[in-house]
Parts: structure tokens; sequence; C-alpha cells
């Protein structure tokens, strides 16, 4: 369903800076901080910092982990763990860690996904 609804879209955008994504809080809003890691798994390596995790545990800091399905595939225990936390959000950073693109644009040097299918997949 999703792949031909956006079958035919075409993008209006592209890049980390795009209309409708919020990049700062209102200047009207608390003093806040988000943390957020991020583990791809792969050619760049499936490990992780685990003194940082046990420093956030410790501390009780919550934090959003985008893990990527490569990382949770060679660290399935750590990632039991992970979900099990209160602290922690479990956010998806995707199957082969490509950027979202349906016209194959890349980002950071890495190939992006070439239509609504490859997006879905990924």
């Amino acid at each position: 369903f999703v792949t031909a609804r956006y079958a035919d879209a075409v993008p209006a955008a592209w890049g980390l800076d795009v209309p409708g994504v919020l990049t700062a809080l209102p200047r009207s809003a608390a003093p806040a901080i988000a943390l957020t890691f991020d583990a791809c798994g792969g050619p760049g390596g499936s490990g992780y910092d685990a003194a940082l995790v046990a420093t956030l545990r410790t501390h009780g800091v919550p934090a959003t982990l985008f893990l990527n399905a490569r990382w949770i595939d060679a660290n399935p225990d750590t990632f039991e763990s992970l979900a099990a936390d209160p602290l922690f959000e479990i956010a998806n950073h995707g199957t082969a860690h490509r950027p979202l693109s349906v016209t194959g644009r890349s980002a950071y040097g890495i190939a992006g996904t070439r239509d609504p299918g490859e997006v879905h997949d990924e």
C-alpha cells in the first residue's frame, strides 16, 4: 500500500534542513537536551560503548538509541537488554543504513534508496 501510494511522488526537498522538520526548540520552551546514539553495524563495526551505556544507567539518564538491523543481528543479547531498559527508547535506523531517497541520492558518501519500494524495505 505505501509503495503504491508514493510510486509517482516527486520529492520537493532533500537534505538535513527540509520544511516541516523541527531542528530547534521554540524559544518559549524550557531548556532541554536529547541524547541520541547511533549503532549501524556492518563494515564500520558492530560494537558499542558499554561504558557509556553503564554510565547512562548509573545516572538514570534516558537516551534514544537508533539501531540498525545489522547491529541488532550482531548483538542480539545486548539489544534485548537495551530494549528492556525503560531508560532507552529504541528507534529504527534501517536495515542496510541507506539514506532514504526515492531517486538514489546519496548522503555522507552512502548511496540512497532508489524508489519508494527500497525506502519501504530499508
